[in-house]
């Protein structure tokens, strides 16, 4: 550095602290981003965490599901959402063709209290003969739609005749109902 003027020593200074300054900004940004990244990537694992306790959740429901089917006895049947009430009415239609009963109406109603699900009843009026009564409800136990008869009620259309005329409440559990709200005033202990 002996043989450089004053000139080029100040030039020579000037241009090393720029480059370090410049140094210090570039090694500051990068370190900044990859502060970022970092929140990022735990974003992303929150995220991940959230997917995976979802997933358990729906394998936790199809074994409840599947516990279910089994204690209504029917393994394969389908359970219906709120939104599907009509497919049910006419799979009991179907059922009731398939048994020869004839039905001769309807008395929906949506039971939000019941557990594990809420549930769909349904009162079905009906007609035929003893024998086609036996079959429609074996042939419930076997529906494509989970349905379980609940209460039954029949009498002889005419005593001089084997026809037969009757009701017959047919329950099925609706996925994705929301549940009745719970507030004192519609409680046991609320009650008092």
């Amino acid at each position: 550095m002996g043989s450089l003027s004053n000139r080029d020593k100040r030039l020579l200074i000037i241009t090393l602290v720029i480059l370090v300054i410049g140094v210090i900004y570039i090694g500051s940004k990068l370190m900044s981003n990859g502060a970022q990244d970092t929140v990022v990537s735990a974003e992303t694992e929150k995220r991940f965490e959230d997917l995976f306790d979802k997933m358990a959740n729906v394998e936790e429901q199809k074994s409840q599901n599947l516990l279910l089917r089994k204690k209504i006895g029917n393994e394969r049947g389908k359970f219906v959402s709120e939104k599907e009430i009509s497919k049910f009415l006419a799979e009991i239609e179907s059922v009731g063709g398939r048994s020869g009963v004839t039905i001769s109406g309807y008395s929906p109603s949506v039971n939000r209290r019941s557990r594990p699900l809420a549930s769909l009843e349904v009162k079905v009026n009906f007609q035929c003969q003893f024998n086609n009564l036996v079959q429609f409800l074996n042939n419930v136990r076997e529906a494509n739609l989970l349905m379980q008869p609940s209460t039954l009620k029949v009498s002889l259309k005419d005593k001089n005749k084997p026809d037969l005329e009757g009701q017959v409440t047919l329950i099925t559990y609706l996925l994705n109902a929301q549940p009745a709200p719970v507030t004192p005033g519609n409680t046991i202990a609320g009650a008092q």
